[in-house]
């Protein structure tokens, strides 16, 4: 079951409209409330990313968030209830996203052209709002020890997750090694 509903909440907090509206069918076991209540989760985890990016993370408050998400302080904090709280969670919503990014790379590029594809994909997301606001919470996550408990597991899960997308594309390539270096690197 919680498998399940961990699959549900990632499948809502990562699709855009559109895709939902492609996807309704995974959508569909879930509740008014359930769907009612993710969308306020995804509405509040990408208010909070852009201010993280722009403002960082010690500017970056529960009132802040709230007002650029277009909730109430209660509301958020029915969800989050404290800002550790919310950082761990824009955590996995960002290094769910970047799983998902990559997914798509590998289903769009052929065994030729997998490790340009792959570091081309890197680049671009170097470039987002999302890779400037996890590294907000990384940098934070150095002094705020926490904050660093509560993020190291999510990107040891996001490791594990990513080698274990990649591997099947780059075993037994000559560039394997040097891909995996440069997934641990960045």
């Amino acid at each position: 079951i919680l498998t399940k509903a961990i699959r549900v909440y990632c499948f809502i907090v990562e699709m855009d409209m559109q895709d939902a509206k492609d996807h309704h069918s995974d959508a569909a076991g879930m509740g008014r409330q359930a769907q009612k209540s993710a969308e306020t989760r995804r509405r509040v985890c990408d208010a909070a990313v852009q201010l993280l990016a722009t403002s960082g993370y010690h500017r970056t408050s529960i009132a802040a968030v709230a007002k650029a998400s277009n909730v109430s302080i209660g509301a958020l904090q029915h969800h989050f209830p404290t800002k550790l709280d919310l950082s761990a969670a824009v955590a996995g919503f960002l290094l769910n996203r970047s799983i998902e990014f990559i997914r798509k790379v590998t289903l769009k590029a052929d065994a030729g052209d997998f490790e340009a594809a792959l570091m081309a994909s890197w680049s671009e997301q170097f470039q987002t709002r999302d890779y400037e606001s996890l590294l907000q919470l990384m940098v934070a996550a150095r002094t705020e020890e926490d904050l660093k408990q509560r993020l190291t597991p999510e990107l040891n899960r996001w490791r594990a997750v990513l080698e274990s997308e990649l591997a099947s594309h780059i075993e037994g390539s000559a560039a394997s090694e040097s891909v995996l270096n440069r997934v641990t690197i960045s």
